[in-house]
């Protein structure tokens, strides 16, 4: 009996065994994912992109895919606002004000959606300040005469900067140690020279500054000349062999005009005064006609010589002596 008990127990142990057992195989499995084949969709570069205004900055974004068949409806969105599609997009920041916008990139297949997005920030920066190289120190400052006589008015003119960079806006300032200055502009002006003494020297000067602080200066002279003394009148022959009342120009006299007329040849801008005399028993005017005479034996031909007429000039002279002078006038 007590055999028959335990081989009683063993066969129910056997039969609870195997209806476990085809339990545990009836019972539905859990599904597996496989994680490596899931769509996805990512964005080149960074999870930022800043940029300031009016740079005109342009990036090449491109999507990276994963497990998606069709990259080129990608769809690329700005604040939810469609800017392109395709596989890629060029953002160009150029008309963006300064805020912050949101790149969304979304792929949509089926019922699977793939997306990434960006954030762009756009500053409203100041650009550096450009490096500043001066122009040369140096400028040419020419006159148009170095040498004037006083009162004339000469053009005075300079050189432009030369080199340089980034300097800025330039102003000029023209100077003179003497005279006046009438008018000037960038490149020249004119100094009138009235009022300065004779044989002085004259300092133009002249200063190109920028508002980078850059300068560039030159100077010339002018010097006044030295006025020259009056012309000395000259008494060059006398005919002084007239007989009494008579205005007759003799030979003697004649002789003496000759010389006259050579020197009046040889000084084109001299010019004579033939003074007429008489003696107070002569009859009235016959001073004036004795320098008459004499003027046109120089200017009729009677010496062999012929003066223009215009350059000799006659008056009369109360004395007591039967002659008239005549006087070269340089």
């Amino acid at each position: 009996m007590k055999q028959q008990g335990k081989l009683t127990i063993l066969i129910s142990l056997l039969l609870l065994l195997t209806v476990s057992g085809w339990a545990q195989k009836s019972k539905p499995k859990k599904a597996e994912v496989d994680l490596l084949a899931i769509p996805s969709l990512k964005i080149n570069g960074p999870a930022e992109i800043k940029t300031c205004t009016g740079e005109g900055k342009r990036f090449a974004l491109i999507g990276v895919f994963a497990n998606l068949d069709t990259p080129e409806a990608t769809v690329w969105t700005i604040n939810g606002k469609q800017v392109g599609k395709g596989s890629h997009y060029t953002l160009d920041t150029a008309s963006f004000a300064p805020g912050s916008y949101k790149l969304t990139a979304e792929l949509i297949e089926g019922k699977c959606v793939a997306y990434d997005n960006r954030i762009i920030v756009v500053n409203e920066c100041t650009p550096p300040k450009p490096v500043v190289t001066c122009y040369d120190e140096k400028l040419t400052v020419e006159a148009a005469q170095a040498e004037v006589d006083g009162g004339e008015t000469v053009r005075i003119t300079r050189s432009q900067v030369n080199g340089g960079q980034n300097y800025g806006q330039t102003s000029v300032a023209w100077f003179a140690s003497a005279g006046t200055i009438r008018s000037s502009n960038d490149q020249a002006m004119l100094l009138d020279t009235t009022g300065v003494a004779p044989e002085a020297t004259i300092t133009v000067r002249v200063e190109v500054t920028s508002t980078e602080a850059c300068k560039a200066e030159g100077a010339t002279s002018v010097k006044i000349k030295a006025v020259s003394p009056p012309p000395v009148p000259v008494v060059v022959a006398t005919c002084d062999t007239f007989k009494q009342s008579n205005a007759r120009v003799d030979n003697a006299c004649k002789n003496l005009l000759m010389d006259v007329a050579r020197q009046l040849q040889a000084q084109p801008t001299a010019k004579l005064l033939i003074i007429g005399e008489q003696l107070p028993t002569e009859k009235a005017r016959l001073d004036l006609t004795r320098a008459s005479n004499v003027k046109a034996a120089l200017t009729q031909g009677a010496i062999g010589i012929t003066i223009d007429a215009n350059r000799i000039e006659v008056k009369t002279q109360p004395g007591r002596t039967k002659q008239a002078r005549v006087i070269l006038i340089p």
